[in-house]
């Protein structure tokens, strides 16, 4: 019964592992910009649907793909925080705000109030 169990977990996950390499492929082929917009986008319905983990990976992986994209970087940040990441989440907005979203620049300060009791 236990391997039975862990068989059908492995399964699961070759399954799911498979199914990512498939959507990056599939994304890839669109384009770096277009592909790292789809997974910033999927990595927002995770998160509104409350599945942080997933939407801190779907924003990774549009990091990975496209690293000058500075909307991930602000939306990741944004988990991290929820997730109490605060030196993570101060990276991720301080990309951010390099990367050309304006957003991050204010949540980096902000952050840095809270967290590290900077005035800025």
């Amino acid at each position: 019964m236990y391997r039975t169990h862990l068989s059908k977990k492995f399964n699961i996950g070759i399954l799911r592992m498979n199914r990512k390499f498939f959507d990056f492929w599939i994304f890839s082929l669109k384009g770096y910009a277009a592909a790292a917009k789809e997974w910033n986008s999927k990595g927002k319905k995770f998160a509104e649907e409350g599945e942080l983990l997933e939407a801190l990976e779907c924003f990774t992986m549009a990091i990975s793909i496209e690293p000058c994209y500075g909307e991930s970087y602000f939306n990741r940040g944004k988990v991290n925080f929820g997730f109490a990441k605060y030196d993570e989440a101060l990276n991720d907005y301080e990309a951010a705000y390099q990367n050309g979203y304006e957003k991050g620049y204010d949540s980096y300060r902000e952050l840095l109030k809270l967290h590290k009791g900077i005035l800025i």
